[in-house]
């Protein structure tokens, strides 16, 4: 080996040990941080009383959740018992989609003037049952209402982010995971950080539901969540006048199209099935004519993923949002800035839109 080669891979080895001893030096600071602040709580009584009345609260909800959770898989094992063989196939065509979906390239920002490495989509790994407080989010075909068990604990979360510090409060962090979580999987993303409530919630439900998107859909999807869980979302996500002085079911709150919750608000619909919370996954999209790795950039000097300008333009406009319905296409959010040669958007539209959704379900 020349001694110029072997002066550099030094130099390379000295720059990863210089890299792992900052972040080493971070998590150690961080956990100081942490101790400080529970160590000042505690030399509260009326904090250390407020913070004990909310783990109780807490505990008691995650024992409820469960008690719901185990019912409502005894009460449909019987009937997966004997759709075993639909279930079976249905299984192996998703199998088969993912394995067809598009390749794409990592841009390696650190050698410019070489080839990026191809990488594909992460394939979708096994939900585990206990992942979030023992709640099933295994979304398939059973007859129950999916989406009043989202709303339920995306309700929880908030509850929680109300009265305890997330772990991951930098947005960075999570645009980072949000991004790593489907370029290079979960189980890279977890290894990173350490996953509050907010994101093992956000991990089951994209296991259980959004895998059956594109990949930047997922980002898109995954990023608005975390938004609605720490109340930093895009204008065109914020509850509108119906959804503020109507009743209606907790779920509709975290769906980022305004005026499907202002029809179904209206409607009174409080019920979706898991076949048609698939079919509704299946067919939103997020609006995107580049390649994978133009919606991230990635910093040399920590490894993390950034959303690129371009992204995050079209993230904050509601243009890009669309469903598709061969049999009533139509943009979903045309009042908000949309593209001129779509028409307006009434609710008969997207009645007729549901409508089609549910006859294909059927």
């Amino acid at each position: 080996m020349k001694a110029s080669t072997k002066e550099r891979k030094r130099a390379a080895d000295r720059e990863a040990q210089r890299i792992n001893r900052a972040r080493t030096k971070d998590y150690i600071q961080h956990l100081e941080k942490t101790v400080q602040v529970l160590s000042g709580q505690q030399e509260s009584a009326a904090l250390k009383e407020d913070y004990t009345k909310h783990h109780k609260l807490l505990t008691d909800l995650q024992g409820t959740l469960k008690k719901i959770a185990r019912l409502a898989n005894s009460a449909v094992n019987q009937d997966l018992s004997q759709t075993e063989e639909p279930a079976a196939e249905e299984s192996k065509s998703q199998s088969n989609q993912q394995k067809q979906s598009p390749h794409s390239e990592l841009e390696d920002l650190e050698v410019a003037t070489k080839s990026a490495p191809i990488i594909t989509a992460v394939p979708r790994t096994n939900l585990h049952p206990d992942k979030f407080f023992g709640i099933d989010f295994e979304c398939s075909d059973r007859e129950r209402n999916f989406l009043l068990v989202l709303g339920s604990a995306f309700n929880l979360i908030q509850t929680y982010s109300n009265d305890h510090a997330l772990l991951n409060a930098s947005p960075k962090t999570d645009d980072d995971i949000c991004i790593r979580a489907v370029v290079d999987g979960w189980e890279a993303a977890e290894d990173r950080y350490p996953f509050d409530p907010a994101w093992k919630l956000l991990q089951a439900v994209d296991q259980g539901l959004y895998y059956r998107s594109d990949s930047v859909t997922r980002i898109a999807l995954l990023r608005g969540k975390m938004g609605f869980a720490q109340f930093s979302i895009p204008d065109y996500m914020r509850a509108g006048h119906i959804q503020c002085t109507i009743p209606h079911a907790p779920f509709l709150d975290f769906l980022p199209l305004p005026q499907f919750r202002d029809y179904w608000i209206l409607s009174g619909i409080d019920y979706a099935s898991e076949s048609c919370a698939a079919e509704f996954t299946k067919r939103i999209q997020f609006v995107w004519l580049f390649e994978l790795r133009d919606v991230f950039l990635k910093e040399v000097s920590t490894g993390n993923y950034l959303f690129s300008h371009e992204f995050d333009t079209r993230y904050y406009s509601s243009e890009y949002w669309t469903l598709d319905c061969p049999s009533a296409p139509m943009p979903l959010l045309p009042q908000y800035d949309t593209l001129l040669d779509h028409q307006p958007t009434t609710l008969d539209d997207i009645s007729t839109l549901c409508e089609n959704i549910a006859e294909d379900v059927q």
